[in-house]
């Protein structure tokens, strides 16, 4: 039996057409009777063609997503604080009963005013007391956001006093050196870490991204390749003597995949079913630096190690960024220039390596001293 545009209407091939289109866009075709469907879709080969097109640039801004645009020219660590930025900035939108008009629904970015802007900074330092650094970072994503969208946001945060540079003296750097110390490949391992942070100036992520094939040791000279620092940069870092053999020391010791060394390595610790899955796993991401269980070290564990080691040594707050700070600390007491230190450090302006330029409160007691 036909159906009802085979049987009234016949099923003409500009009826085929339209049908096919339907379909296509997931779209109800029940009935295909001219005089019941709306002026846009008059089917015809022409007009089907045309309704392709319209279906099309309809998808198309539906799937236009500014926010999500912006992100993706982003770095992997900016993406991740500016994502978090933006949806708290939505988040307080949302909820802010002074815009009411909005009914819950997500801030427009073609419209933000700087009065909205100035509202949420009001609401981050007198309700929640937020930082000025943790303000700045939200209004740095807002006004990157709307520069992408081809506006400007002319809106000053709070003022932010830069803390004085944390240093280890070297005093301090020997203990803790001296706390990590031992004959087992984690304890070479943990010596090489603390060598790369104080003593070649490495953020902690870029430690625990290391491969072996970063690193170029010679007989008397030495270089390590970051490949992914701080905004995606990559840079070539001189290695001294005591980092080259804490290096050397470790790579004799790591775990290679051999069963006689990943079985002294792991010392009856886990079973030997679980522990070739985990050195299988640990060896094909080539990761440098190690855990117990033969995979790759993250940032948090490099922290919660040097917080302990420095425990040990009888030293309170040192993070990892410490011996960084550290490092710049030391090379400029030495008389190396801020071109070359920016270099080493990764920074891409020298007023952020300009901040080492401060003296301490050590080196101006010596100066009045030799007054």
């Amino acid at each position: 039996m036909k159906n009802y545009n085979q049987q009234e209407h016949g099923d003409t091939k500009e009826r085929r057409l339209a049908r096919r289109t339907m379909l296509s866009y997931n779209m109800p075709c029940k009935t295909l009777n001219p005089r019941k469907t709306p002026k846009m879709a008059v089917f015809s080969p022409h007009n089907g063609l045309k309704l392709r097109r319209k279906m099309f640039l309809a998808e198309e801004t539906m799937s236009a997503d500014p926010i999500n645009e912006f992100l993706s020219t982003l770095s992997v660590r900016t993406r991740q604080r500016y994502e978090a930025a933006l949806a708290d900035f939505s988040a307080w939108y949302r909820d802010n009963e002074c815009y009411a008009q909005t009914n819950g629904e997500d801030p427009d970015f073609e419209l933000l005013s700087p009065v909205e802007v100035q509202d949420y900074v009001q609401y981050l330092q007198t309700i929640r007391r937020l930082a000025p650094a943790s303000i700045n970072l939200r209004l740095a994503a807002i006004r990157s956001l709307l520069k992408h969208l081809g506006r400007s946001l002319r809106l000053r945060g709070p003022k932010q006093v830069v803390p004085p540079v944390r240093a280890l003296s070297a005093r301090e750097l020997g203990r803790l050196l001296a706390a990590a110390e031992g004959e087992g490949w984690t304890d070479r391992r943990n010596l090489a870490m603390l060598n790369l942070m104080a003593r070649a100036g490495l953020r902690v992520g870029e430690v625990v991204s290391l491969t072996p094939s970063d690193l170029e040791i010679n007989g008397r000279s030495g270089w390590l390749a970051v490949r992914n620092g701080k905004g995606d940069k990559t840079r070539r870092v001189p290695l001294n003597s005591e980092c080259r053999a804490a290096l050397q020391a470790y790579l004799a010791e790591r775990p290679q995949g051999e069963r006689s060394t990943v079985r002294a390595a792991n010392n009856g610790g886990i079973s030997e079913a679980i522990l070739w899955t985990l050195v299988r796993d640990g060896i094909r991401c080539q990761a440098l630096f190690l855990s117990r269980s033969f995979l790759p070290l993250s940032s948090r564990d490099v922290q919660r190690l040097v917080s302990d080691l420095a425990r040990h040594a009888g030293l309170t707050d040192v993070t990892p960024h410490t011996l960084r700070h550290t490092f710049a600390t030391r090379a400029v007491e030495k008389g190396v220039d801020l071109a070359t230190l920016a270099a080493m450090l990764g920074h891409s302006r020298l007023e952020t390596t300009g901040r080492y330029l401060h003296p301490t409160a050590e080196r101006m007691q010596e100066a009045v001293e030799g007054v």
